[in-house]
Parts: structure tokens; C-alpha cells; sequence
């Protein structure tokens, strides 16, 4: 009976933390995404792209 409570004790401990993993890399994918944008946008301040048409 122990073996059982055991194999479900992990069934449902295994589940959690790959649960808690996959929003802790959603987390961090979100703030990869953020930092990204951050530095796109203050490449294209630091170095504006001026259009032929824009001169005009």
C-alpha cells in the first residue's frame, strides 16, 4: 500500500514542478522578449533610419 501512495506522491509532485518549470520558462521567455525590444529600440534611437522619403 506505501508503494502505491509513494508512486502517486510522485505522479503528483512530477506534475507540479513541470507545471511551475513551464511558467517559470514562460516567465523568462517574456522577459527575453522585453529585454530584446529594449535593445532594438535603443539601437534604432541611437541610430535612426532615415527613409530617401522622409528627406524629401
Amino acid at each position: 500500500m506505501e508503494e502505491v501512495e509513494y508512486n502517486q506522491f510522485v505522479k503528483n509532485y512530477s506534475r507540479k514542478y513541470s507545471f511551475f518549470l513551464a511558467e517559470g520558462a514562460k516567465e523568462i521567455a517574456r522577459e527575453l522578449r522585453w529585454l530584446l525590444d529594449s535593445l532594438s529600440l535603443t539601437q534604432r534611437l541611437a541610430h535612426p533610419v532615415v527613409s530617401p522619403e522622409a528627406a524629401i
